[in-house]
């Protein structure tokens, strides 16, 4: 039998498991099944064998086959697991009417529609991929929230997003339309390195600037809102941290980058890279 590894001598991905020999998230809790919920838009179309919306052709570049809908999945409960099973951050209560844009595999708007039954959510996106609600207090809508006239028959309470970077043109747009559709007081060297870089500069060339993030706030502010608050999480991206919950974070953060890597792919064509380096 071979002698154990060196850690010294270990690849860093062998030396997290060989510390951390825990489950992947989805070996211990969610099978990812690599199979599509259907498009009832029925717009969907394929390109190199992947499905994409064709609501908006080019309006949107990641892909919407089951693969895609499974790291959505994912990604939902890594922020879930951040914020301690809380669907929501922001200071309000029992909103009325509550909008999602880009709802994705709308696993959000029913987990809140069912958590809060007095509340109504209307959830938007290119695709209409998400299977029929469990409540009858939630609805999808086929829409481009950024382009499109909101025609909502109520004033909104609360308005939700997350992980839009490479959904709109001026992600200002659409703060604009949630401010007015509101009620008055709501609210070197590494490889890794490499591949951030490129996908940065894939999303400018393409319109989509993922370094915005951190104007947000002033956004908020600029259009209107009022008591906005912006709260800095510890976000591990793999289970190397001692402490329990930032571990499992970690080991969910690992599981839905690698699942970034496939679906980004469209971003490192824009900056330039062939299909054989990517």
């Amino acid at each position: 039998m071979a002698p154990p590894h060196n850690a010294e001598e270990m690849h860093p991905i062998e030396h997290v498991n060989a510390l951390d020999p825990g489950p992947n998230p989805q070996e211990k809790s969610r099978i990812p099944t690599g199979a599509a919920q259907i498009d009832w838009s029925g717009s969907s179309h394929e390109i190199n064998g992947r499905q994409f919306q064709g609501y908006m052709p080019g309006a949107y570049s990641l892909p919407n086959n089951g693969d895609e809908q499974d790291r959505l999945d994912i990604q939902h409960a890594l922020i879930n697991l951040v914020l301690d099973g809380k669907l929501l951050a922001a200071p309000i209560q029992s909103p009325a009417y509550v909008l999602d844009i880009g709802a994705g595999t709308g696993i959000w708007c029913i987990e809140f529609a069912e958590q809060n039954p007095n509340s109504f959510v209307f959830g938007t996106d290119l695709s209409l991929t998400q299977p029929p609600p469990t409540t009858s207090n939630c609805v999808f809508i086929l829409e481009n929230s950024e382009t499109a006239e909101w025609m909502f028959p109520c004033t909104l309470d609360y308005v939700h997003m997350r992980n839009v970077g490479p959904c709109f043109d001026d992600i200002r747009t659409v703060l604009r339309k949630a401010y007015m559709n509101c009620v008055d007081d709501s609210l070197e060297g590494t490889a890794l390195q490499r591949w951030f870089r490129l996908v940065i500069l894939g999303g400018q060339r393409q319109g989509r600037d993922f370094l915005k993030a951190k104007y947000h706030k002033q956004y908020l502010i600029e259009t209107g809102f009022v008591g906005v608050e912006e709260k800095m999480r510890q976000l591990p991206g793999n289970p190397w941290a001692h402490d329990r919950k930032l571990k499992e974070v970690g080991r969910w953060a690992r599981t839905a980058f690698m699942r970034t890597v496939e679906s980004y792919q469209a971003f490192l064509e824009f900056a330039g890279l062939s299909a054989r380096d990517r």
